[in-house]
This record gives structure tokens, C-alpha cells and sequence, in this order.
């Protein structure tokens, strides 16, 4: 397999979660991360890594997320990837880029984009429309640094 599309937040927490072969891909820059938050699996706190598509102040290679991305996961052990950033357009990048990648290398893997992202990417304009993404959804997260710091290490470069 290789990208097979787009889910909403709220659907990638329940896949996920009821998964043991499933893992959340978060492409957003560490300083998002301490500003914003991180989605928090209460119990499945190895469900998430963290791997930066695309630095604030550089542009790193994407073989070179690939080669990080795959140095932190067993693909054996692995059926889907669920890729999140703030608002969904890094993370289908990354999602496109890792599935294509991997079906070059024979890897049975889905490879989703989760499109509304972590802080959404639909706003009120006029009285229309509805904000969604993870923290709309109300799945979990948190702005603990400890929290924050601890993933982060967990997945860094």
C-alpha cells in the first residue's frame, strides 16, 4: 500500500487507539509543539512520534525524514501511519512522500493524512462555516511541558 488518503482527527483518534499497529506521525516544528500542545494517549503514549517535515528555518531532505521516520519504527510491527501537522498540508505532503517511498521499498504500510490537522483548518468567515480539527474534536491533548518535553525527546532528531 502506500497513501490512501485523508481522514478527520476525530476518526484517526478511534483507528489509533483500537490499533496495536497504528501510530500518529506529528510533521509540526518542536516550537508548535510547545506552543500549541500535543495530542496525549493517555495509555498509548508510544502511539505518538514526532519527526519535523519541514524546519522554521530550514528545509530539511526529505530522504532525510524518511531515514528518521524509519529509524524509530518497526515496519514489520506497523500497518498505518496517520500524519498530522497544524492544518493538514504538511502532513499530506509528508503522508504522500512516506507512502510513495514505501511502496517503492514493497512495504505493506497505509500511509493517511489526518486533514483537518491539530488546530484545524476550517474558520468562521462571515458567520459560515465550523472549527474542527484534534483540539475542536475534543480528543485528548496537553500543554504540559513535561509532557511536551518528554515526546519530544522521544522523537528527536
Amino acid at each position: 500500500m502506500s497513501f490512501v488518503g485523508n481522514i478527520e482527527a476525530k476518526d484517526s483518534f478511534n483507528e489509533i487507539v483500537s490499533s496495536n499497529d497504528t501510530f500518529l506521525i506529528d510533521v509540526r516544528s518542536f516550537r508548535e509543539l510547545y506552543v500549541d500542545g500535543v495530542a496525549h494517549f493517555e495509555n498509548h503514549v508510544d502511539k505518538i512520534l514526532f519527526c519535523e517535515w519541514k524546519g522554521e528555518y530550514s528545509v530539511y531532505e526529505k530522504k532525510e525524514f524518511l531515514g528518521v521516520l524509519l529509524s524509530r519504527i518497526d515496519l514489520s510491527d506497523t500497518s498505518s501511519l496517520f500524519f498530522i501537522c497544524r492544518s493538514g498540508i504538511r502532513s499530506l505532503e509528508a503522508a504522500e512522500f512516506v507512502g510513495s517511498e514505501l511502496a517503492k521499498m514493497g512495504e505493506d504500510v497505509s500511509c493517511v493524512n489526518v486533514s483537518d490537522g491539530y488546530e484545524g483548518n476550517a474558520f468562521k468567515m462571515f458567520g459560515f462555516g465550523e472549527k474542527n480539527g484534534w483540539k475542536a474534536a475534543g480528543l485528548p491533548y496537553t500543554k504540559s511541558e513535561e509532557v511536551v518535553k518528554a515526546n519530544i525527546s522521544r522523537g528527536s532528531r
